[in-house]
């Protein structure tokens, strides 16, 4: 019959101490029976030798899966939208003018069309955003320049204009009556904006979290047997062998048991009648854990601890997606740049 605590004996303590019946008598002399032996602690340190953890691992583990994959592409859309949102919001005119302004009469030194428009319908492509620069004096003797924004709306060179500025900030200023940057004000998009920014953040975290638990297995976790609580066979199979929804249950060298969960063949290996496993786990949280025979065979395990990584070309292109997603709104932030010129 299959004995847990024995299983679990052998694998975790390959010098176990020897049993009452096999205590040597005191009467026999002997070399060893001169040498004290090491108390040994009720509850080990589970403190483990670090293992070496195959550099290419870091891309798959910390890049790769697919909540990292697929969060840093909605998270690349969702600041595309961001984008957009801020552009028709027009955000920084409420925040610069809703106090307290001061005015100053100012000159149009030159007008011209931006790459904005506003109101584009099939093809029509609709009115276009002008930039309508200007300068003036304010209050304090020195002259400032500014540029204003508006919809259809190009005033030629040399004309008057009323500028208004906040108290003491004449550095920001605008038209009267016109945008300080392009935008048509409306602002209802930028919460649904908010919570998809938040959710492709929480997709990269919980990806990020889950490498972060599998790299602490691969480099400090503890390997014992386990052995299978429960089993439900599935309609899946690999070549001649039906896959199981199993439960396995293993024991801490405290004396606690755990379980883990997996899905994957029936173990070959018997004890008795109960098939038995190898499970990795953190030593620090138990709970934690995996099957050695479930791990994928690109980054897996051995039952000595031995880690072996066999990284495909594909695992090199996991940082082409969040690269091109922060290149290209990179590029995007120059690009409202030269536009608002």
């Amino acid at each position: 019959m299959f004995n847990p605590d024995v299983a679990e004996s052998r694998a975790s303590d390959p010098n176990p101490t020897p049993t009452p019946n096999s205590t040597p008598n005191a009467n026999t002399k002997s070399k060893s029976s001169t040498i004290a032996a090491k108390p040994q602690p009720k509850n080990p340190s589970p403190v483990a030798r670090m293992r070496k953890v195959p550099p290419a691992a870091y891309l798959k583990l910390f890049l790769g899966g697919f909540l990292i994959q697929f969060g840093w592409l909605f998270l690349g859309i969702s600041i595309a939208l961001l984008w957009y949102c801020l552009l028709i919001a027009d955000i920084s005119n409420k925040y610069y003018f809703g106090g307290n302004l001061e005015t100053a009469a100012g000159v149009i030194t030159a007008s011209k069309t931006t790459g904005f428009r506003s109101g584009g319908n099939g093809s029509n492509k609709g009115a276009p955003f002008y930039a309508n620069h200007y300068s003036f004096v304010a209050g304090n003797g020195n002259e400032y320049k500014g540029v204003s924004y508006e919809i259809g709306l190009q005033i030629g060179k040399g004309e008057k204009v009323e500028i208004e500025y906040p108290k003491n900030n004449p550095t920001v200023s605008r038209i009267q009556g016109m945008r300080w940057q392009c935008g048509t004000g409306k602002t209802g998009l930028i919460p649904i904006v908010a919570v998809f920014l938040i959710f492709s953040a929480g997709l990269i975290l919980a990806g990020v979290m889950l490498g972060v638990k599998k790299y602490r297995l691969l480099a400090f976790g503890r390997i014992t047997t386990c052995w299978v609580k429960a089993r439900t066979r599935t309609n899946g199979m690999v070549g001649d062998q039906y896959i199981y929804h199993i439960r396995f249950e293993f024991k801490t060298p405290n004396d606690v048991r755990h379980t883990v969960d997996s899905t994957m063949p029936l173990p070959a290996v018997v004890d008795g009648n109960v098939p038995i496993e190898y499970v990795v786990y953190d030593p620090w949280f138990p709970v934690s854990a995996e099957v050695l025979g479930a791990m994928p065979p690109s980054l897996r395990m051995d039952r000595a601890g031995n880690i072996a990584d066999k990284p495909s070309f594909f695992r090199w292109l996991y940082p082409v997606i969040p690269a091109a997603i922060l290149l290209a709104h990179a590029a995007g932030v120059v690009l409202w740049k030269l536009l608002m010129k």
